[in-house]
């Protein structure tokens, strides 16, 4: 890319060293038991893949034997290694093309990246690779979704009437799959495609490392009921929501070195880095509030399209949901489990 003209850096090693600790080291300018807490954090999508989520669950449920199993295991390692290496390399370079402030919104690196290097009919296959791996996601969540409301809950409904016959059953599956869809694809249109990351936030911890903890204690703990479960649920979620909507997780914080970063590429004036400067080392836990403050210190520069650039550049990473939910919820289980009598024992 050291080719291409108006860059923020000729390559990678240059783009780090120019954007700070931040970029350049492992832990970012976390040292001790922060870098410790941001490298367990990043440890903690682990837990989500320990039975939490559905949409694998049912994948691991289809394995037929050891064989398949080792065969499964082989390609999902070597996929997620070169998938993660993609990853990596696609953000570092978005870095040295756009700086750290060069996007409205970080969750476009990948196609901002594709269309600046390549042929727009290249950039559009590569893309469309990606989107296609996202489908397969959506798909095998929407199929289970529609099952669960379909099968369990309107199944409920009608237990007391006469059983449905299997086209009655197919029809109701198909209502529920479409419908569901309908929901997402509004969904995708209202929520604004920055809160993409908090969104997963919620899912891979609420649910995700939620039910990973119900299931690892299910099927290693006796003692473990389903009473233990309910509150585990309840716990889990109320946490999550509580964690993420308190900006323990992500928050926006004005700082005077990102400040003058957007100064320098003129992303912002000198006036308008005075004027933000007053705010400097606020906590604010939710967008829409720091951009409105944002919008209110900077006037017209903090009007349309800019307003999102400058946020994302103070966008600060806490601990992850993800992690403590995992945490508080294993000792909600196992508390519960100890205290609360199961199902047909009086306490």
């Amino acid at each position: 890319i050291m080719n291409e003209p108006g860059l923020y850096a000729s390559g990678i090693p240059e783009a780090l060293a120019k954007s700070g600790e931040s970029y350049s080291g492992l832990t970012g300018v976390a040292a001790g038991f922060g870098a410790g807490l941001m490298i367990t954090g990043g440890f903690s999508w682990f837990f989500g893949y320990l039975g939490g989520l559905p949409q694998l669950t049912t994948r691991f449920m289809a394995i037929k034997d050891a064989r398949q199993a080792r065969k499964a295991r082989n390609i999902g390692i070597a996929w997620t290694i070169i998938a993660y290496a993609g990853a990596l390399s696609i953000g570092w370079i978005g870095l040295a093309i756009f700086g750290p402030a060069g996007l409205k919104d970080p969750e476009y690196v990948m196609p901002s990246v594709l269309l600046r290097l390549f042929p727009p009919v290249i950039a559009a296959i590569l893309i469309t690779g990606a989107i296609a791996a996202m489908i397969s996601t959506a798909d095998s969540l929407l199929v289970v979704s529609a099952t669960e409301l379909s099968e369990t809950l309107a199944a409920k409904k009608t237990e007391k009437e006469e059983k449905k016959k299997e086209p009655d059953m197919l029809r109701r599956h198909r209502i529920t799959t479409a419908s569901l869809a309908l929901i997402a694809l509004a969904l995708s249109y209202v929520s604004p495609s920055k809160v993409i990351f908090t969104i997963v936030s919620y899912v891979w911890a609420g649910v995700g490392c939620t039910f990973s903890v119900i299931i690892l204690l299910t099927l290693f703990w006796k003692r473990f009921h389903g009473r233990a479960a309910t509150v585990t649920v309840i716990t889990g979620l109320l946490f999550t929501i509580f964690w993420i909507s308190g900006g323990f997780e992500q928050h926006y914080k004005v700082t005077k070195d990102k400040a003058d970063m957007l100064a320098e590429r003129n992303i912002i004036s000198r006036e308008e880095r005075s004027n933000l400067l007053i705010i400097e080392n606020q906590k604010f836990s939710g967008l829409q509030h720091f951009e409105a403050k944002l919008a209110e210190n900077l006037g017209p520069a903090g009007e349309g399209e800019s307003i999102k650039t400058i946020s994302s550049a103070f966008s600060v990473k806490g601990i992850p949901a993800r992690l403590m939910t995992f945490i508080v919820c294993f000792v909600t289980a196992v508390l519960s489990t100890l205290l609360v009598p199961p199902p047909g024992k009086k306490p």
